[in-house]
């Protein structure tokens, strides 16, 4: 889905990404009444805007490679979903990703934390990379935590932001 002004709307049963398949924005809306589900084995990445909840049971991939995806609605992933995000350097949307909830933010399943070309964040960096207006529940694993010898990502879940701290 390409394009500020590329707009797909999904019908009365909502938008599904089934197994083995895969869907990415690249800058486009996706809209869906009654929300997207991307199941076990399914994959939504780019960068965009979803109008719609969203229910994450496989991978859900912020970025072109980086950047931010909105969703207006709310979130909830399941416990085999995946939320994969890159951190380049200490920008939010544009070198590290962002999920942005503008309703509940339901966690679960897995967070991946991922370093293209081995970034190296500085002690005492912050990168909030979901914002909602509320939240419940936590991620189960967290990958990718460990920077180097001496420092690590802490994640921290606050009522408005999921926050890594360096």
């Amino acid at each position: 889905i390409t394009g500020n002004t590329t707009e797909i709307r999904a019908g009365p049963g909502g938008f599904f990404v089934q197994a083995d398949a895969s869907v990415r924005l690249d800058g486009g809306m996706l809209r869906s009444d009654v929300g997207v589900t991307i199941r076990e084995g399914g994959l939504l990445e780019g960068v965009g805007s979803i109008v719609g909840s969203v229910i994450n049971a496989g991978v859900l991939r912020p970025g072109d490679p980086l950047g931010a995806l909105d969703v207006d609605g709310n979130f909830a992933q399941a416990a085999t979903g995946l939320l994969e995000i890159e951190i380049a350097v200490t920008t939010p949307g544009i070198l590290h990703d962002r999920l942005t909830v503008t309703g509940n933010a339901g966690l679960g399943g897995t967070l991946s934390i991922i370093r293209p070309n081995g970034f190296v964040p500085a002690t005492g960096d912050r990168f909030d990379v979901i914002t909602h207006t509320s939240v419940t529940g936590g991620f189960t694993t967290i990958t990718g935590e460990s920077i180097d010898f001496d420092r690590h990502f802490t994640t921290t879940v606050s009522a408005n932001a999921v926050t890594l701290l360096v």
